[in-house]
């Protein structure tokens, strides 16, 4: 019991800017981004919102990102990109991304969340 609470407490240690978002499906984590974030928002209240986030590191991309749900969806004509969780637990590492993307009007037109689990 008291290991457990200490793995819960280390991962939400490692967690950087959500806190459990290693836990979320990216599902989850694109709904809770939207309705922070929600389409239509500009730029730069997307960028100050990620400033608002101790320790989350962001970066803008001079173009839109390309969805893979299956195939492939040019979503944008730029965007931000952002590690929202970086988690150590049970031996792996699990990286959680989420990008935001916009219109030549600098408004949100979509929002993506994908994870990658590695081997620590």
């Amino acid at each position: 019991m008291v290991a457990g609470l200490f793995l819960l407490l280390a991962v939400t240690i490692f967690t950087r800017g959500y806190r459990l978002v290693c836990f979320t499906s990216p599902v989850v984590a694109e709904s809770i981004i939207l309705r922070k974030t929600p389409l239509g928002s500009s730029e730069n209240e997307v960028i100050l919102y990620l400033t608002s986030r101790e320790g989350l590191d962001f970066e803008k991309l001079p173009a839109g990102f390309n969805k893979r749900d299956g195939g492939s969806q040019l979503v944008g004509e730029k965007s931000i990109e952002a590690t929202i969780g970086n988690c150590l637990a049970f031996g792996f590492k699990r990286l959680v991304v989420a990008s935001w993307a916009f219109d030549k009007n600098d408004r949100l037109v979509g929002v993506w969340v994908r994870s990658y689990v590695d081997a620590f």
